[in-house]
């Protein structure tokens, strides 16, 4: 009963149905002329990121101090990098991915979804329907059980229609949904990225960290 009232306020269902609507209509927007970056030569990046932290660790300025953290942090860096020798940047249609990491509207539009529903609980509390449910026995537990997995419910929800949907008009526009096995260093906008993860297996991590934000996020509002 309680995530139904949440949800039963017809204004928040509109903004909550608007929202996503217009972040995939900006994101088609964007779409026109959007070019991938080339695949880089990894090897020659890893070389060039080795080379530069020799530079700094031999540096008055970085690599004076072998204690300090300045120092600790570029070796820890050429450590991470020197990991993912081997790792095979392979072409492929990257655009689909490329531009969808790149749309950061839809972060807005997930961060005003999320704060809308957070809004719903405090006009919950205004009406004391909370301090109503606390005083029940075993209410306390009870809401904060009704509230997380109502929170969770959105979060999913909200990424699937701000992240989710985008990613697949994306593939539709462009392709290369049979390419997400290839290294995720395959990408220009990846090459940076020290996991050593396919595209696929970072778009599924990337997923559910949104979720986790989402959570995050409304418990940072002051949810509880």
């Amino acid at each position: 009963m309680n995530s139904i009232r949440i949800f039963s306020d017809r204004r928040r269902l509109a903004a909550l149905f608007i929202l996503p609507v217009m972040s995939l209509a900006l994101f088609f927007s964007g779409l026109e002329g959007f070019e991938a970056g080339k695949t880089p030569d990894y090897d020659a990046y890893l070389d060039s990121v080795a080379s530069q932290a020799e530079r700094m660790s031999c540096s008055s300025v970085f690599g004076g101090d072998p204690g300090s953290f300045s120092y600790r942090n570029i070796q820890k860096t050429a450590e991470d990098f020197e990991k993912l020798r081997g790792v095979a940047a392979e072409p492929g249609e990257d655009a689909a991915v490329e531009s969808w990491v790149s749309f950061r509207a839809a972060d807005w539009g997930f961060v005003l979804a999320v704060i809308i529903v957070v809004l719903a609980y405090f006009d919950e509390q205004k009406r004391g329907l909370s301090a109503l449910i606390r005083a029940t026995p075993r209410g306390r537990g009870a809401l904060a059980l009704s509230r997380l997995g109502t929170l969770f419910a959105a979060s999913v929800v909200f990424t699937i229609l701000f992240c989710v949907v985008p990613l697949a008009a994306a593939f539709s526009v462009f392709g290369g949904l049979d390419g997400l096995g290839r290294a995720a260093q395959s990408l220009s906008i990846f090459r940076t990225c020290t996991l050593r993860v396919t595209i696929g297996e970072w778009i599924a991590l990337y997923l559910g960290a949104k979720v986790a934000c989402g959570m995050l996020s409304a418990l940072c509002f002051g949810l509880f």
